[in-house]
């Protein structure tokens, strides 16, 4: 397109009577592809959803979540380690709701790239539910796939027990210093 612009006098390779009026065609800009979190209420128990009724408007529920890449819904657990399921089909757990975290501009290949270097920082022995679940990875992606952090309320209840769980992991040892345990 650029080579016909300058082809005006019927001369190839030389600037016609337009010379410095042509314009460059556009640059198409980068297509973006949605990134989207998708939340469940954890397992299949209706007792979680109804106790999620009561925790989301205090800022914090009991959820799983996965992160929906090129048609894919990407998540992590203890049994599988990264593994993939379709849109809002997680098995094991009831969907709840969807938020569109905004567009990547990585490619299908870049992606699989960034899921293969996560691989190796996620594997199904390093699971933990109060310091590393399927929320905690899905924000990970999310970074990486440059889309911003997941809504702080998805790990909040698991930030909280991760607190307690160190508060008191340290007045443990605190205790059994000064008692010469």
């Amino acid at each position: 397109q650029v080579i016909a612009a300058c082809v005006q006098a019927g001369q190839p390779g030389k600037m016609g009577a337009n010379d410095g009026k042509l314009s460059m065609p556009p640059v198409p800009p980068t297509v973006k592809v949605p990134v989207t979190l998708h939340i469940y209420d954890l397992g299949t128990n209706p007792g979680f959803r109804a106790l999620n009724h009561v925790l989301r408007p205090l800022g914090s529920a009991l959820v799983h979540c996965g992160v929906e890449v090129f048609g894919r819904e990407w998540s992590f657990n203890g049994a599988e380690g990264i593994f993939f399921c379709g849109p809002t089909r997680c098995d094991g757990h009831t969907y709840s709701e969807s938020h569109a975290m905004g567009g990547t501009s990585s490619t299908r290949e870049e992606v699989m790239r960034i899921l293969k270097l996560l691989q190796r920082k996620w594997s199904q022995e390093d699971y933990d539910v109060l310091f590393r679940n399927c929320c905690h990875f899905s924000n990970a992606l999310c970074l990486r796939l440059g889309v911003g952090a997941i809504p702080s309320w998805v790990t909040r209840l698991a930030q909280s027990g991760a607190y307690i769980t160190t508060a008191g992991e340290t007045a443990l040892d605190v205790s059994t210093q000064r008692h010469g345990y």
